[in-house]
Protein backbone atom coordinates (compact mmCIF):
# COMPACT_ATOMS: atom_id res chain seq x y z
CA UNK A 1 0.00 0.00 0.00
CA UNK A 2 1.05 3.58 -0.80
CA UNK A 3 0.54 7.18 0.14
CA UNK A 4 1.67 9.16 -2.71
CA UNK A 5 3.31 13.21 -0.84
CA UNK A 6 3.48 15.69 -3.99
CA UNK A 7 4.97 18.63 -2.12
CA UNK A 8 4.24 22.54 -2.83
CA UNK A 9 6.53 23.75 -5.50
CA UNK A 10 7.66 20.34 -6.85
CA UNK A 11 5.04 19.55 -9.42
CA UNK A 12 6.92 17.13 -10.88
CA UNK A 13 8.03 14.93 -7.59
CA UNK A 14 6.26 12.31 -5.85
CA UNK A 15 7.64 11.39 -3.03
CA UNK A 16 5.92 7.74 -2.13
CA UNK A 17 5.56 6.38 0.96
CA UNK A 18 5.48 2.36 1.33
CA UNK A 19 2.70 1.42 4.00
CA UNK A 20 4.17 -1.02 6.56
CA UNK A 21 1.68 0.03 8.97
CA UNK A 22 -0.43 -1.92 7.62
CA UNK A 23 1.08 -5.29 8.71
CA UNK A 24 -0.82 -7.23 11.96
CA UNK A 25 1.05 -5.58 14.20
CA UNK A 26 1.29 -1.83 12.50
CA UNK A 27 5.01 -1.58 12.27
CA UNK A 28 8.02 -2.33 9.83
CA UNK A 29 9.38 -4.82 11.99
CA UNK A 30 6.72 -7.35 11.61
CA UNK A 31 8.40 -7.83 8.03
CA UNK A 32 12.13 -8.59 10.04
CA UNK A 33 10.22 -10.59 12.88
CA UNK A 34 8.57 -13.04 10.16
CA UNK A 35 11.59 -13.39 8.35
CA UNK A 36 13.81 -13.91 11.15
CA UNK A 37 11.18 -16.38 13.05
CA UNK A 38 10.95 -18.26 9.47
CA UNK A 39 14.86 -18.46 10.09
CA UNK A 40 14.21 -20.30 13.51
CA UNK A 41 15.48 -17.78 15.45
CA UNK A 42 13.92 -14.49 17.76
CA UNK A 43 14.58 -11.78 19.76
CA UNK A 44 13.26 -9.68 22.45
CA UNK A 45 14.51 -6.92 24.17
CA UNK A 46 13.31 -3.19 24.88
CA UNK A 47 15.03 -0.26 25.83
CA UNK A 48 13.97 1.44 29.16
CA UNK A 49 12.28 4.19 27.77
CA UNK A 50 9.94 2.64 24.90
CA UNK A 51 6.91 4.42 24.54
CA UNK A 52 4.11 2.65 26.23
CA UNK A 53 1.85 2.01 23.70
CA UNK A 54 4.62 0.13 21.53
CA UNK A 55 4.58 -2.41 25.22
CA UNK A 56 1.09 -3.12 24.36
CA UNK A 57 1.57 -3.86 20.90
CA UNK A 58 3.97 -6.53 21.83
CA UNK A 59 2.24 -8.23 25.11
CA UNK A 60 -0.75 -7.93 23.35
CA UNK A 61 0.36 -10.23 20.63
CA UNK A 62 2.15 -12.83 23.09
CA UNK A 63 5.63 -11.26 23.38
CA UNK A 64 7.64 -11.34 26.53
CA UNK A 65 9.30 -7.95 27.90
CA UNK A 66 12.85 -8.21 29.68
CA UNK A 67 13.91 -3.99 29.48
CA UNK A 68 17.25 -3.00 29.89
CA UNK A 69 19.30 0.29 29.44
CA UNK A 70 19.61 0.68 25.50
CA UNK A 71 23.65 1.03 25.83
CA UNK A 72 23.51 -2.93 27.81
CA UNK A 73 21.17 -3.87 25.34
CA UNK A 74 23.76 -6.61 23.68
CA UNK A 75 25.30 -7.62 26.46
CA UNK A 76 21.81 -8.32 28.32
CA UNK A 77 20.82 -10.13 25.35
CA UNK A 78 23.20 -12.41 25.29
CA UNK A 79 23.42 -12.91 29.17
CA UNK A 80 19.79 -13.91 28.95
CA UNK A 81 19.97 -16.35 25.85
CA UNK A 82 23.02 -18.39 28.30
CA UNK A 83 21.02 -18.27 30.95
CA UNK A 84 18.34 -19.79 29.19
CA UNK A 85 20.24 -22.29 26.79
CA UNK A 86 18.92 -20.25 24.15
CA UNK A 87 20.37 -18.35 21.13
CA UNK A 88 21.04 -14.77 20.84
CA UNK A 89 19.72 -13.93 17.39
CA UNK A 90 21.33 -10.51 17.29
CA UNK A 91 19.46 -8.45 15.28
CA UNK A 92 21.88 -5.92 14.95
CA UNK A 93 23.94 -8.49 13.34
CA UNK A 94 21.49 -10.14 11.87
CA UNK A 95 18.99 -8.20 10.25
CA UNK A 96 20.60 -7.52 7.07
CA UNK A 97 20.29 -11.42 6.56
CA UNK A 98 16.33 -11.76 6.94
CA UNK A 99 15.20 -10.67 3.96
CA UNK A 100 17.76 -12.26 2.29
CA UNK A 101 16.68 -15.39 3.03
CA UNK A 102 13.63 -15.32 1.20
CA UNK A 103 14.38 -13.12 -1.57
CA UNK A 104 12.75 -14.61 -4.75
CA UNK A 105 16.48 -14.21 -6.67
CA UNK A 106 14.08 -12.75 -8.76
CA UNK A 107 12.04 -9.60 -8.50
CA UNK A 108 9.04 -10.62 -11.13
CA UNK A 109 8.98 -13.69 -8.46
CA UNK A 110 7.35 -13.51 -5.00
CA UNK A 111 9.79 -12.13 -2.68
CA UNK A 112 9.38 -11.15 1.20
CA UNK A 113 11.80 -7.89 0.30
CA UNK A 114 10.46 -4.78 0.56
CA UNK A 115 11.77 -2.64 -2.27
CA UNK A 116 10.62 -6.06 -4.32
CA UNK A 117 7.49 -5.16 -3.06
CA UNK A 118 7.72 -1.48 -4.23
CA UNK A 119 8.72 -2.69 -7.69
CA UNK A 120 5.82 -4.81 -7.71
CA UNK A 121 3.11 -1.96 -6.26
CA UNK A 122 4.37 0.78 -8.94
CA UNK A 123 4.38 -1.83 -11.64
CA UNK A 124 0.57 -2.50 -10.96
CA UNK A 125 -0.52 1.31 -10.26
CA UNK A 126 -1.84 2.53 -13.92
CA UNK A 127 -1.79 6.44 -12.51
CA UNK A 128 2.08 5.92 -11.54
CA UNK A 129 4.37 7.43 -14.20
CA UNK A 130 7.76 5.90 -13.10
CA UNK A 131 7.84 2.72 -12.29
CA UNK A 132 11.00 2.31 -10.97
CA UNK A 133 12.32 5.04 -8.06
CA UNK A 134 14.88 6.92 -8.62
CA UNK A 135 15.66 7.17 -4.99
CA UNK A 136 15.11 4.97 -2.28
CA UNK A 137 15.36 7.07 1.27
CA UNK A 138 15.56 5.36 4.74
CA UNK A 139 17.05 5.07 7.91
CA UNK A 140 18.77 2.80 10.06
CA UNK A 141 17.76 1.01 13.46
CA UNK A 142 19.79 -1.78 13.26
CA UNK A 143 20.57 -1.61 8.91
CA UNK A 144 18.89 -4.44 7.80
CA UNK A 145 16.37 -2.43 5.63
CA UNK A 146 18.24 -0.42 4.07
CA UNK A 147 21.11 -2.91 3.42
CA UNK A 148 19.03 -5.71 2.29
CA UNK A 149 17.27 -2.67 0.14
CA UNK A 150 20.17 -1.69 -1.46
CA UNK A 151 22.28 -5.45 -1.89
CA UNK A 152 18.93 -5.89 -3.81
CA UNK A 153 19.30 -2.53 -6.13
CA UNK A 154 22.80 -3.46 -7.12
CA UNK A 155 22.20 -7.27 -7.45
CA UNK A 156 19.62 -6.90 -10.28
CA UNK A 157 21.35 -3.66 -11.70
CA UNK A 158 18.22 -1.80 -10.47
CA UNK A 159 18.99 2.54 -10.95
CA UNK A 160 17.46 3.48 -7.94
CA UNK A 161 20.15 5.51 -5.48
CA UNK A 162 20.22 4.39 -1.80
CA UNK A 163 20.37 7.50 0.31
CA UNK A 164 20.28 7.02 3.95
CA UNK A 165 18.89 8.73 6.72
CA UNK A 166 20.14 9.71 9.94
CA UNK A 167 19.37 11.43 13.07
CA UNK A 168 21.11 14.32 14.22
CA UNK A 169 23.47 12.29 17.27
CA UNK A 170 23.53 9.25 15.27
CA UNK A 171 26.77 7.94 13.92
CA UNK A 172 25.61 5.88 11.28
CA UNK A 173 26.13 8.83 8.65
CA UNK A 174 30.43 8.93 9.54
CA UNK A 175 29.73 5.12 9.94
CA UNK A 176 28.92 4.68 6.38
CA UNK A 177 31.09 7.60 4.56
CA UNK A 178 34.32 7.72 6.17
CA UNK A 179 33.99 4.07 8.34
CA UNK A 180 34.14 5.70 11.77
CA UNK A 181 32.84 4.34 15.00
CA UNK A 182 34.50 0.92 13.78
CA UNK A 183 37.14 1.22 17.36
CA UNK A 184 35.31 3.55 19.32
CA UNK A 185 31.57 4.26 20.01
CA UNK A 186 29.77 7.49 20.02
CA UNK A 187 28.43 7.41 23.53
CA UNK A 188 30.02 10.97 23.82
CA UNK A 189 28.22 12.48 21.29
CA UNK A 190 25.07 10.77 21.23
CA UNK A 191 22.12 12.94 22.88
CA UNK A 192 18.47 11.87 23.86
CA UNK A 193 15.93 11.63 23.14
CA UNK A 194 16.56 10.98 19.54
CA UNK A 195 14.63 9.66 17.10
CA UNK A 196 12.76 6.71 17.90
CA UNK A 197 13.81 3.19 16.74
CA UNK A 198 16.90 4.55 14.10
CA UNK A 199 20.30 5.42 14.85
CA UNK A 200 23.38 5.00 16.47
CA UNK A 201 25.48 5.56 19.46
CA UNK A 202 24.15 5.36 22.47
CA UNK A 203 25.20 1.63 22.85
CA UNK A 204 28.80 0.91 24.61
CA UNK A 205 29.92 -1.11 21.80
CA UNK A 206 31.64 0.03 18.56
CA UNK A 207 29.69 -0.76 15.22
CA UNK A 208 31.00 -3.87 14.34
CA UNK A 209 29.51 -4.77 10.89
CA UNK A 210 27.58 -9.09 11.67
CA UNK A 211 28.14 -7.70 15.36
CA UNK A 212 26.48 -5.03 16.29
CA UNK A 213 25.18 -3.13 13.24
CA UNK A 214 23.80 -4.99 9.96
CA UNK A 215 24.43 -1.70 8.24
CA UNK A 216 26.57 -2.06 5.22
CA UNK A 217 27.97 0.32 4.28
CA UNK A 218 29.18 -0.45 0.55
CA UNK A 219 25.67 -0.34 -0.89
CA UNK A 220 24.46 3.13 0.33
CA UNK A 221 24.98 5.10 -2.02
CA UNK A 222 24.25 8.79 -0.01
CA UNK A 223 23.91 9.77 3.07
CA UNK A 224 22.21 12.56 4.76
CA UNK A 225 21.68 14.02 8.48
CA UNK A 226 18.80 16.25 9.60
CA UNK A 227 18.38 17.96 13.13
CA UNK A 228 15.93 15.68 15.55
CA UNK A 229 13.75 18.76 16.16
CA UNK A 230 13.24 18.97 12.55
CA UNK A 231 12.49 15.33 11.78
CA UNK A 232 9.52 15.95 15.36
CA UNK A 233 8.18 18.98 13.00
CA UNK A 234 8.11 17.02 9.97
CA UNK A 235 5.83 14.48 12.01
CA UNK A 236 3.80 17.09 12.89
CA UNK A 237 3.24 18.15 9.40
CA UNK A 238 2.82 14.77 7.72
CA UNK A 239 -0.13 14.49 10.32
CA UNK A 240 -1.74 16.96 9.41
CA UNK A 241 -1.40 15.85 5.77
CA UNK A 242 -3.34 13.17 6.35
CA UNK A 243 -0.13 10.76 6.73
CA UNK A 244 0.17 9.90 10.46
CA UNK A 245 3.75 8.06 10.48
CA UNK A 246 5.91 7.86 13.11
CA UNK A 247 9.48 9.75 13.63
CA UNK A 248 11.48 7.84 11.50
CA UNK A 249 8.81 8.20 9.17
CA UNK A 250 9.27 11.77 9.34
CA UNK A 251 12.95 11.51 9.06
CA UNK A 252 12.70 9.85 6.21
CA UNK A 253 10.21 12.54 4.48
CA UNK A 254 12.63 15.11 5.49
CA UNK A 255 15.64 13.73 3.65
CA UNK A 256 13.52 13.13 0.81
CA UNK A 257 12.21 16.38 0.37
CA UNK A 258 15.60 17.73 0.59
CA UNK A 259 16.97 15.76 -1.55
CA UNK A 260 14.31 17.06 -3.86
CA UNK A 261 15.01 20.64 -3.24
CA UNK A 262 19.20 19.98 -4.56
CA UNK A 263 18.41 18.49 -7.64
CA UNK A 264 15.71 21.28 -8.03
CA UNK A 265 18.18 23.77 -7.10
CA UNK A 266 21.00 22.30 -9.53
CA UNK A 267 18.68 21.70 -12.62
CA UNK A 268 18.87 18.02 -12.01
CA UNK A 269 15.09 17.34 -12.70
CA UNK A 270 14.70 17.07 -16.47
CA UNK A 271 11.37 15.14 -16.29
CA UNK A 272 9.98 13.30 -13.09
CA UNK A 273 11.80 12.34 -9.89
CA UNK A 274 10.27 9.89 -7.72
CA UNK A 275 11.70 9.03 -4.60
CA UNK A 276 10.70 5.55 -2.49
CA UNK A 277 10.74 5.66 1.37
CA UNK A 278 8.45 3.73 4.20
CA UNK A 279 5.97 4.43 6.33
CA UNK A 280 7.63 2.45 9.64
CA UNK A 281 5.20 2.50 12.38
CA UNK A 282 1.96 4.51 13.21
CA UNK A 283 1.59 8.20 14.51
CA UNK A 284 -0.43 6.52 17.55
CA UNK A 285 2.61 5.03 18.83
CA UNK A 286 3.87 8.75 19.45
CA UNK A 287 1.21 10.16 21.18
CA UNK A 288 2.88 10.79 25.08
CA UNK A 289 6.21 12.14 23.40
CA UNK A 290 6.97 13.28 20.00
CA UNK A 291 3.06 14.65 19.84
CA UNK A 292 2.79 15.67 23.69
CA UNK A 293 3.96 19.45 23.94
CA UNK A 294 4.92 18.58 27.34
CA UNK A 295 6.95 16.08 26.44
CA UNK A 296 8.86 18.25 23.56
CA UNK A 297 9.79 21.05 25.79
CA UNK A 298 11.44 19.03 28.76
CA UNK A 299 12.92 16.60 26.15
CA UNK A 300 14.66 19.58 23.96
CA UNK A 301 14.46 22.32 25.89
CA UNK A 302 17.94 23.11 24.87
CA UNK A 303 17.08 23.45 21.49
CA UNK A 304 13.88 25.65 21.92
CA UNK A 305 10.99 23.20 22.41
CA UNK A 306 7.92 23.99 20.69
CA UNK A 307 9.17 27.35 19.98
CA UNK A 308 11.99 26.05 18.15
CA UNK A 309 9.61 22.83 16.76
CA UNK A 310 7.31 25.61 15.25
CA UNK A 311 10.48 28.36 13.95
CA UNK A 312 9.96 27.42 10.33
CA UNK A 313 6.42 29.33 10.44
CA UNK A 314 7.69 32.68 11.24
Amino acid sequence: LFHIFQPNGFPNVDIIFKNETASKTHTLKHRFAWALLMWMISEGKVSTNLEPEKLNQITGHGGKIIKTDASLRIVRAQEEAEKNNGFFTNQDGNAMHAEDIHESGNYTHESTNVFHEILQQLREDETQQKKIPDYFVHSAGTGGTISSVGRYAKRYNIPTKILLADSEYSIFHDYVLYNKFTNETGTEIWKEPGIAGIGAGYDVKPLIHGNTTSLTGSVVDESMKMPDLASVAAMHILRERGIGGGASTALNFLVSLHKAYQLKDGNHISDRLTIATILGDPAEYYETTYFNPDWINRLFAERGGMKGLNCWKD
